[in-house]
């Protein structure tokens, strides 16, 4: 998923102070889709026809989440919050918010934290075309973070076999023609965008499970890995 604030959003942040300005206020109607928590920018609310689109596709793509994935792994992805805004300024796409400092340092509100944000409702309708897996690509890096955590052995020494065998540097993408794959960014990008694979379709090669497991054996383990929920 190729979402402007993703990669910034998801990189380790070194602590800083937080501002002194006020964060700046948002506004929602709070609502419940498949069993997670949805608020809904006013702003988009008051837009009934493009809310009830919006709405509808995060119903669908929920629910392919909860058909998909573990029972026990989407009960505890359900307690991730998702926020949908018209069109806020700077956040053209979809993005996953593991910091407090880094909202707050941004004046954003510090409660989007551990949360996922879709920032422009026409964008989450137009984008789903070519990227139908991007709700799964955000609830990937909010699973990563808060229950694998960003130092997991795995997911890291992957990564950089994947980075040194040179497999990812031009691949097919959706639309046609080669690109480097977006998830040599970083181990949360990979991470996330291997996930696509795993349980949907990605707009990068490898696009579907079954080349995941042809073509990428030991990411194919770590997947059946990592996505089982950890023991209570």
């Amino acid at each position: 998923m190729r979402f402007l604030l993703t990669l910034i959003a998801c990189l380790p942040l070194m602590p800083a102070p937080r501002p002194t300005a006020e964060a700046q206020v948002f506004r929602y109607q709070k609502t419940e889709l498949e069993g997670w928590t949805i608020f809904v920018e006013t702003k988009l609310e008051a837009d009934e026809p493009l809310c009830a689109q919006v709405l509808n596709l995060l119903r669908v793509k929920l629910w392919e989440v909860a058909r998909r994935l573990p029972a026990r792994t989407v009960e505890r992805l359900r307690q991730v919050e998702i926020r949908i805004h018209a069109d806020r300024e700077g956040c053209p796409g979809g993005v996953y918010h593991p910091s407090e400092d880094w909202l707050l340092n941004h004046d954003l509100p510090g409660d989007w934290a551990r949360g996922i944000e879709f920032g422009n409702a026409q964008n989450f309708l137009a984008w789903s075309r070519q990227q139908p897996a991007m709700v799964l690509h955000e609830l990937a890096h909010a699973w990563h973070h808060q229950v694998l955590g960003y130092d997991h052995e795995g997911i890291l020494q992957d990564f950089a076999a994947v980075q040194a065998a040179g497999s990812l540097k031009k691949v097919l993408y959706v639309t046609g023609g080669e690109k480097p794959a977006y998830g040599l960014n970083n181990p949360q990008e990979f991470f996330a965008e291997m996930s696509e694979a795993w349980w949907s379709t990605n707009d990068f090669f490898p696009f579907v499970q079954a080349e995941v497991q042809a073509d990428f054996p030991s990411t194919a383990t770590l997947m059946t890995k990592c996505w089982q929920a950890p023991e209570r």
